[in-house]
């Protein structure tokens, strides 16, 4: 089915939610969205063959993948004219299912890189760091320790994340007295590294889904209807 995995991605996200609510001790999730800047750009075909064999990639299978990213070209069509086929040496192939596999099975060692309690979701290059405990105040920290070490084995693999497109979002329980305050996280020394919450009355856009601190999805509703094209 076709975005078959990021619904899964978003149903299980909220699947956890639900259940730190349900506790006995409600527990509150937060979650760090993040994206993989040029994601399979940067991936180079060295790293690639590397990867598949620490992970037990048979042999033979390994082999096909090399030979498939070996002795590529790439031209740019710009208005209708084709460009020279220059030696395309890095990257995996746009547009091709392999690549969304063999990317995922790059990225696969960075469960292992995160803190534990921490889970990571995601859907190719983008990506969420998911935390549970009583209180936003140990949520944050968490979350800030996660990404640092999300962070450090993305640049030791070639691969950066997005400043711009990172979000953090809390879910604390419903009917809740008093209400938390929705604290942001510091992710680095610059200006730019203090990532804000969203706000109560707002909502962050994650692999297609509207989300509110709130999980109320009217937002989501809301969203969807106005891309509906009236008959």
């Amino acid at each position: 089915m076709p975005k078959r995995s990021a619904t899964d991605a978003g149903v299980a996200l909220t699947h956890d939610i639900h259940v730190g609510w349900a506790r006995h001790d409600r527990l509150t999730t937060s979650v760090l969205f993040f994206d993989v800047v040029g994601a399979f750009d940067n991936v180079t075909p060295g790293r690639m063959v590397l990867r598949l064999w620490e992970i037990g990639v048979p042999l033979p299978l390994i082999a096909l993948v090399a030979s498939w990213l070996a002795a590529r070209v790439a031209a740019i069509r710009l208005d209708g004219e084709m460009g020279t086929a220059e030696p395309c040496a890095t990257g995996l192939p746009q547009g091709s299912p392999l690549s969304m596999i063999l990317f995922v099975l790059f990225l696969s060692p960075m469960w292992d890189a995160i803190p534990a309690g921490v889970r990571l979701f995601g859907f190719v290059d983008d990506g969420g760091l998911r935390t549970q405990s009583t209180t936003i105040e140990q949520n944050c920290r968490t979350l800030e320790q996660a990404y640092d070490a999300a962070l450090h084995w993305a640049n030791e693999n070639g691969l950066w994340f997005d400043k711009v497109k990172r979000e953090l979002i809390h879910f604390p329980p419903p009917r809740i007295k008093p209400l938390p305050k929705l604290l942001p996280v510091r992710l680095g020394p610059a200006e730019d590294d203090l990532v804000h919450r969203v706000a109560r009355d707002a909502s962050v856009r994650w692999l297609g889904i509207w989300l509110n601190p709130s999980l109320c999805w009217q937002h989501h509703d809301a969203r969807k209807q106005t891309r509906l094209v009236p008959p």
